[in-house]
């Protein structure tokens, strides 16, 4: 949302990547020029199963809030 301008939802549902000081770890649907340009960087990638089951709400300019939710939350109805 921040650092790409996406709406909350879109950002929720686009691949995940984590970086805990190791190995930079990348969901499979992860586009490939993602893959590429951190492999460019000089990152080690791992793919793998991402399911985080993130929560997000944003307070739009006029007060408005806004929520969204990850689809695809490890053994839950939501993503099945």
């Amino acid at each position: 949302v921040l650092d790409w301008g996406l709406p909350l939802q879109k950002a929720i549902d686009s691949a995940h990547f984590v970086n805990l000081n190791g190995d930079t770890e990348l969901e499979e649907s992860a586009p490939e020029d993602l893959l590429k340009g951190l492999e460019a960087l000089g990152h080690e990638v791992i793919i793998r199963p991402q399911t985080s089951g993130i929560q997000a709400i944003s307070v739009g300019k006029d007060g408005t809030y806004t929520g969204a939710a990850d689809s695809r939350r490890e053994g839950s109805a939501y993503g099945e």
